[in-house]
């Protein structure tokens, strides 16, 4: 069972250090080396090193790794969606109006 940290109130220096500190942590668990994982992710073996140190790399070559490292799951909570509860809530989604290009989109009524 992992460990659940939260990230809350860390600078967003120190969210990506232990981000990469958690993806070595699963390397090693994995036992699987840098140059397997940077291979399967096809990234160098210096951006995966970058990326576990804490350094900034791309978006997408922490995607790859998180794909490599068989926790892509975990990137799907990153920007959890709001599941309407009720009835009320549903109907009230359908009902706010949004916003496209700088202008307001009123939903037509049916």
């Amino acid at each position: 069972m992992r460990m659940i940290q939260t990230l809350r109130g860390m600078s967003s220096a120190q969210v990506v250090r232990r981000i990469g500190e958690r993806a070595r942590d699963l390397r090693l668990a994995l036992a699987r080396s840098q140059e397997d994982v940077a291979r399967a992710a096809g990234l160098s073996r210096t951006t995966l090193t970058r990326f576990e140190a804490g350094k900034p790399v791309e978006f997408e070559a922490v995607v790859r790794i998180a794909i490599a490292l068989e926790a892509e799951d975990e990137l799907g909570a990153l920007f959890p969606t709001q599941d309407p509860q009720s009835l009320d809530e549903i109907l009230a989604l359908k009902a706010r109006p949004r916003r496209r290009g700088g202008r307001t989109i009123r939903p037509s009524p049916k």
